[in-house]
């Protein structure tokens, strides 16, 4: 069983708009076979139907950051 590794993004995948983003994508590309990732981004980017469930092997979920308390 993998290690997991669950990353916050503030736009999502695929990277189209900022550095978070590209690093987010190198480190499922190079992390992939050692670690089960996660990648929590904002729902606001993407239409519902429009967003993807996984990139690169990465599980995406989309969260409401403007009411997600921490």
């Amino acid at each position: 069983m993998n290690k997991k590794v669950a990353v916050i993004e503030t736009v999502g995948l695929p990277a189209n708009y900022e550095s978070a983003q590209t690093l987010t994508e190198h480190l499922i590309k190079n992390l992939q076979q050692e670690y089960d990732l996660s990648v929590h981004c904002s729902e606001k980017k993407y239409a519902k139907g429009n967003r993807a469930v996984s990139n690169l092997g990465a599980k995406l979920h989309a969260l409401d950051f403007d009411t997600l308390l921490i």
